[in-house]
């Protein structure tokens, strides 16, 4: 309604990402879930939210609750982007990528979801090495709420291939896109040209040094 919309201008002023959600008790249900498994882990063992992952049996234990919760409430978006996303971090690419990519197949995901999945699956790869499909996946990004973060993390392939072509494309994209003035701490480390009369080359050369202006 209109005062739920109010509500969400007032917290994103304050720069809170707000989400309107049509199904209360199936955020409920996600945020129990992952909060009683990580929280009750870490009471036991005495371990910080972010070591759990690194202790082979909590890992374990914390696993196993969230994939029996996905199995229980299939249909819980978050919980699928939970499990993903802690596969990721243990390094366990594969199983996250087949998380984001069963996100992405289902029908009933709203345009942010799917999104959030597809910058989920481009990282999934990045993480992993394949930086072709990484590439692949973050190219999908363009004009989505992930753009920025996908631009740069293409420059960062660009720069680690050294295709310097692309990454001066996606340089200057970067800098024509730019909406708010946050500089990024990322700066574009480029090799001497080796044909300093193409275009491209001189773009590469004056762009040394230089920022990403993202938003």
């Amino acid at each position: 309604g209109v005062e739920l919309r109010d509500l969400r201008e007032l917290f994103g002023k304050s720069k809170l990402a707000i989400k309107i959600s049509e199904d209360v008790k199936a955020v409920l249900w996600s945020k129990l879930v992952i909060s009683a498994g990580i929280n009750a882990l870490s009471a036991v063992t005495r371990l910080k939210n972010g070591r759990l992952i690194e202790c082979e049996g909590a890992y374990k234990i914390l696993r196993e609750a969230i994939t029996e919760a996905v199995r229980v409430d299939p249909e819980t978006i978050e919980l699928h982007f939970a499990l993903g996303n802690l596969f990721r971090r243990r390094g366990e690419f594969e199983r996250a990528v087949r998380v984001h990519q069963h996100l992405l197949s289902r029908a009933d995901l709203s345009s942010a979801d799917r999104d959030r999945a597809q910058h989920a699956l481009a990282l999934d790869f990045l993480k992993a090495g394949l930086l072709d499909r990484a590439e692949d996946a973050l190219s999908k990004l363009a004009g989505t709420a992930h753009e920025a973060q996908a631009l740069l993390a293409l420059l960062s392939i660009y720069e680690r291939s050294r295709d310097w072509p692309k990454a001066c494309k996606d340089f200057r994209v970067s800098a024509s896109r730019c909406r708010k003035p946050i500089w990024s701490l990322w700066t574009l480390s480029l090799a001497r040209p080796t044909e300093p009369s193409s275009d491209c080359a001189m773009q590469a050369s004056c762009a040394r040094g230089c920022t990403v202006c993202v938003w």
